[in-house]
C-alpha cells in the first residue's frame, strides 16, 4: 500500500480520539462534505500540489478542517462556537506538530510540521471552518 494508504486509517482513528467525536465525523476528499451533524467534523484534504521529493525524502502536505454547523450560542455572535473550533485546532496543533505519531505502524514518518491555523464562515453551508496544515515528512 502507499503511504497516504497506510497513514490514513490511523490519522481518523487518532482524530476521533483526540478531539472525542465519534469515526463517522471524520473524512477525507478534495471537497467538503454537506455537514449533517451537531457538532466537530473533520475533513482532512489532501494539500494542493500533491506530495514533493526533497532529496530522498518525500513531503506530504495536508489540511486539517475542523468544521461546525454554525448555530449561534444566546449572545447570538458566535463566540462560544468559534472558541470551540479554534481549541479544537489548538488541540491538534499540540499534537501533531513536531511529533511522530503512529511511529510503531508506519515507521517512514519521521516528522510533522503543523501550522497555520485559522477559522473562517463557509458561506456555501454556513458552517465554521477552521483550518491547520499540515506537512508529513517520510523517510
Amino acid at each position: 500500500m502507499s503511504f497516504h494508504e497506510d497513514l490514513i486509517p490511523l490519522f481518523k482513528r487518532d482524530l476521533a480520539a483526540v478531539l472525542a467525536v465519534v469515526p463517522d465525523a471524520i473524512y477525507v476528499g478534495d471537497q467538503p462534505q454537506k455537514i449533517t451533524r451537531q457538532g466537530l467534523e473533520v475533513w482532512v484534504e489532501p494539500g494542493a500540489g500533491g506530495v514533493a521529493q526533497v532529496g530522498a525524502l518525500k513531503v506530504h502536505p495536508y489540511v486539517l478542517h475542523v468544521r461546525l454547523k454554525t448555530r449561534r450560542g444566546p449572545s447570538l455572535t458566535g463566540a462560544d462556537e468559534i472558541a470551540r473550533v479554534r481549541s479544537a485546532l489548538e488541540t491538534l496543533q499540540a499534537r501533531y506538530d513536531g511529533a511522530r505519531p503512529f511511529v510503531a505502524d508506519l515507521p517512514l514518518l519521521l516528522a510533522v510540521q503543523a501550522e497555520g491555523s485559522s477559522v473562517e464562515t463557509d458561506p456555501e453551508s454556513g458552517a465554521l471552518d477552521g483550518s491547520l496544515q499540515l506537512k508529513l515528512l517520510e523517510a
